[in-house]
């Protein structure tokens, strides 16, 4: 299907969602609050920007919008928005701990309504007022609590934009104000050819792509960076370990694992990787390497697929594993009782 894409959105794939945004930004009808849902490094975050930054171009007018001219990067708004200096943008991530100098695990309730203030009062430029909360479900029930209230009585001409995995972590009440755009992951063809784009050897940039499993995102930051790709990989390897390994050998790998400094997210990560090992060994079960993710670690998977290992059931136990971890269960608990 040829796309109908006409704005310099930048970024590969998801054109129906971008065909949409189109169409709401001519129609003037953009949603005060839309939720942003897709795996992490899918480009959801690329798009809320380029979003923001046509909404608040001095060449969006409404119906007569070219939409061709948005982020022409030489008005005033443009200017100052490239420069993170618009005054009415506002990114809502969570507070940095003093001490440990990560972030801490929630969005509170005292940023969302410092928040609620900013909005409150009269556009510095004039504009819309834009809000990206790149980890929606991080908001403490609070705080997810006091942004319903301001969803429900919207300033005018504020946009928020929610990002997040998966609607199932975010509050049933927020969701039914919010316009819910669904993102796919990004084929792997069209990763590949945006990467022989940039100048890859074919087969670079077909392990790449296959790495990458549809995230745009995470597909050019290994473009990128050659140490982080080679790290990427590196941390791959040993997760792997963990489906090579006897009872005892997981127990001793969690326990090392699971630090002080092991955050959700890095469970989460490790629970994703470990799928993605599982659909590769159920592929050459079923004689489809040709679309294995990690090709690099054939034979490895290889021999795994002939010791028989559940990878369907693992895989489903998995997704209860996710759930788990968001609901703050030990992660320490979640791992064993995944793997052991």
């Amino acid at each position: 299907m040829t796309s109908k894409v006409k704005a310099n959105w930048k970024v590969v794939g998801h054109h129906r969602i971008l065909e949409f945004l189109e169409r709401t930004i001519v129609n003037d009808s953009t949603a005060h609050a839309l939720l942003l849902v897709g795996p992490r490094t899918v480009g959801k975050m690329s798009i809320a920007k380029q979003f923001a930054n046509f909404i608040i171009c001095e060449n969006n007018t409404g119906k007569d919008t070219k939409l061709e001219k948005l982020g022409c990067g030489q008005c005033p708004n443009c200017l100052t928005f490239s420069k993170g200096l618009y005054a009415d943008y506002y990114l809502l991530e969570r507070d940095v701990d003093e001490k440990t100098g990560k972030s801490k695990q929630n969005i509170s309730v005292k940023q969302v309504r410092e928040l609620q203030t900013r909005l409150s009062k009269h556009s510095f430029q004039n504009s819309y007022k834009i809000v990206i909360v790149p980890e929606a479900e991080t908001m403490s029930e609070e705080a997810s609590n006091s942004l319903l209230k301001f969803l429900e009585e919207p300033t005018p001409k504020t946009i928020i934009m929610l990002l997040t995995p998966s609607k199932d972590i975010i509050l049933p009440t927020i969701i039914s104000r919010c316009q819910m755009l669904n993102f796919p992951v990004v084929s792997r063809e069209d990763i590949y050819q945006e990467l022989i784009k940039r100048g890859n050897a074919p087969d670079v940039a077909l392990e790449i792509a296959s790495i990458a499993e549809g995230r745009t995102t995470l597909a050019f930051k290994f473009n990128d960076d050659a140490e982080f790709y080679k790290d990427y990989k590196e941390k791959i390897k040993k997760i792997l370990t963990l489906l090579q390994s006897s009872k005892s050998g997981r127990f001793i790998f969690i326990d090392k694992m699971v630090s002080k400094n092991y955050s959700k997210e890095n469970a989460l990560e490790t629970l994703n990787v470990l799928s993605s090992l599982l659909r590769d060994i159920e592929l050459i079960k079923n004689n489809s390497e040709r679309f294995l993710s990690h090709r690099y670690l054939k034979p490895e998977l290889r021999e795994l697929a002939g010791q028989n290992i559940p990878a369907k059931q693992l895989l489903q136990e998995i997704e209860k594993s996710r759930k788990l971890i968001y609901q703050n269960v030990s992660i320490k608990f979640v791992f064993e009782n995944l793997l052991i």
